[in-house]
Parts: structure tokens; sequence; C-alpha cells
């Protein structure tokens, strides 16, 4: 067993925004946005099985760590039992997915997001890629919001403002259970004892006790951050309901409606272009922070040809991942020499504009 311990607590040490760390944040945001469009356009039994046991996984793997621990004679009861919140939250899963509760959707929903933007960026880890902690650290954080994401869609429900009240109440339920048994073992789950020894928002809070005030604040910000999504789709389900398009070949041509200036589309184009270009050499150079610029950077260029050339609102707003696969079809029909005009008068016949 000293191989085993010797494993678990040595390895390839991880690096905060390395190119492995970088490349899973944008993997993990990519897979939470469009894997769940995905899934559930498959068979409703098919989509169910897949759910109930992706929360299986995130729940054993939980156990599994445990397991592990004990088995390599490093199981400590100060340290390694599922008394951090998003620990709770993953063995917590699958009494969702079962049960359906909705109490409880709320507050693994709130927990989980608030959680995960912490540790996208400043992730409690030591070992990188390939070692076993880094799959385990995102199986407990990146899929248990994956899972929760799916489970939203598939079953059309989507967490309530009265629950950012829920998942707080719940959560000081359980710092104060976590407490106590914090104050009888000596240990520091929930970090409640102490910061981490690893970066973390914590650092910005002041001393002890009074990071912890602060961190509710933090978190009910939190909260309202992972509400966010939800006020955005509502807003985006308001205006769709005005004009619906059942794929993006019906899409396509009021895209191009929206974007008949040649300036519009030829600031779309440069803005396009530069995105490529920044993942090019994001790879060739090992500069990994600059795919976080490319959203930024792509959209700057195409919201300027709308605001002060086109003067209409970009169909992101409404039609969000159309839109962002359009961009991409109209540089490579621009690239071709596609007749635009065409389109547009096609469209305006169609229409009776």
């Amino acid at each position: 067993m000293e191989n085993l311990s010797h494993y678990l607590y040595n390895g390839p040490e991880f690096v905060m925004f390395d190119r492995i760390h970088v490349l899973s944040i944008v993997l993990s945001v990519l897979a939470c946005i469009f894997l769940p469009v995905y899934i559930t356009s498959l068979r409703k039994k098919l989509v169910e099985k897949i759910i109930f046991y992706l929360s299986l996984l995130v729940m054993m793997n939980i156990f599994v760590w445990m397991g592990l621990e004990w088995a390599a004679g490093t199981f400590d009861l100060k340290s390694h039992l599922p008394l951090h919140l998003c620990r709770v939250a993953n063995i917590l899963l699958p009494v969702m997915v079962i049960s359906g509760n909705k109490t409880l959707y709320n507050v693994l929903y709130y927990w989980s997001l608030s959680g995960i933007f912490q540790a996208l960026i400043t992730p409690d880890l030591l070992q990188t890629f390939p070692h076993y902690h880094f799959f385990r650290f995102f199986i407990t954080h990146n899929m248990l919001i994956f899972v929760i994401l799916l489970y939203s869609k598939h079953k059309k429900i989507r967490p309530t403002k009265a629950g950012i009240w829920i998942a707080l109440f719940y959560m000081n339920i359980f710092l104060l259970v976590v407490f106590v048994v914090n104050t009888f073992l000596g240990s520091n789950y929930f970090w409640i004892m102490e910061k981490p020894s690893t970066a973390s928002l914590l650092d910005y809070l002041g001393p002890w006790p009074w990071y912890i005030l602060w961190a509710e604040f933090v978190a009910l910000l939190h909260f309202g951050a992972a509400y966010m999504p939800v006020l955005i789709e509502k807003r985006f389900i308001n205006r769709r309901n005005r004009k619906k398009f059942n794929n993006f070949s019906e899409f396509y041509p009021y895209y191009i409606y929206q974007h008949q200036v040649f300036m519009n589309r030829f600031l779309h184009n440069v803005g396009s272009t530069i995105v490529l270009l920044l993942l090019f050499t994001a790879f060739i150079a090992n500069k990994y922070l600059l795919i976080l610029m490319c959203p930024i950077v792509g959209y700057s260029f195409a919201w300027l040809g709308h605001y002060f050339i086109e003067k209409n609102k970009p169909a992101t707003f409404s039609f969000p991942l159309y839109s962002f696969i359009g961009d991409w079809v109209m540089l490579i029909d621009s690239l071709r020499g596609k007749d635009f005009n065409k389109i547009i008068c096609k469209f305006r016949v169609n229409e009776k504009i």
C-alpha cells in the first residue's frame, strides 16, 4: 500500500492557468453549453439513463476516493469525510435525480453553480493531468454542474428566485453541523476554522472569523449570478416566441437579413478571422490565456458593426447558438463569394417585407 500512498500524494504539479488548466476550463464550459442540447435530442428513456448513471458516477467518485485513501492507509477523519459543500452535493445528486424533489434541485443548483466559479479559476488541486486527483476534482465539480444542467434541460425545469434563500438557509444549517464536527474532530471542513492552504477567494475576505461572515454575502452574490442564466433565458424565450425557426437552415436567411450592410459583414468576418488567429497562436506558442480573449474580440467587432453601422440589435441576443454558427457560415460564404443580396431579397419576399 506504500506505492498507492505515494501515488496519491505525489505526481505532476498543478500549475494555475497553464495549458492544461485553461483547456480544462474551455472544454468544461463548452461541454456544459453544447452537450445538453445534443443529449436531450436523443430518446427520452436513453436521456434519463444517461442522467441517472452520470449522477451515480458523480456520487461514487466520492466513495471511491475515500476507499483509496483507506486502502492506502492514509484515511484521516479530519480530511476525508464528505463534509465539504461540493462533496455533499455529489452524494445528494442521485437522490435528486431519482426523487425529482424541487427543493433539493434548487439547493444543488445554487450550491454547485456558485462553487464552480472558484473551482474553475482557483481549484483546490495539487496534481495535474493525468493524475487521478485531477480527474477526481473535475468529476466532483464540473461533472456535477453538467448533470444538473442536463437534468434541467431534460425536465424543462429551472431554479427559482425563492430557491436562492432556500439554498442559503440549508447552507447555513450545513455550516452549523460542520462547525460542530470540526470542533469535535479538530478538522477544517468547509474551511470554517481557517482558510485553505491553496489560493482562494477567502484570502481577500479578512481574518478569521470575519471571512466567514463576508463569505455569506459572497455566497449570496454567487447564488444571484447563478440565477442570471435563467433571467437571460426568459428574455431569449420571450423574443424567440415572436419569431420561431425549426432549424438553422430556416434561421440563416434571417441572420443574413440582419447583416445587409457590407461593412457590418466585413467587421464580423474580421472578428472571426482574428479569433482563428488567436486560437492558432495559443496552441503554437503555448499562450493559452489567449483563448479567453476569443469571445471578447469576436463579439466586439460584431457588435460594433450592429450598433454603429447596421444600427440594429445582434441576433445573438435572441438566438445565441444559431447566431454563433451563422458567424462562421457567413465567413465561409464570404470567402466563397456568395451573393448575399439574393438571400436578402428572397427573405424579404418570403416574409413580405
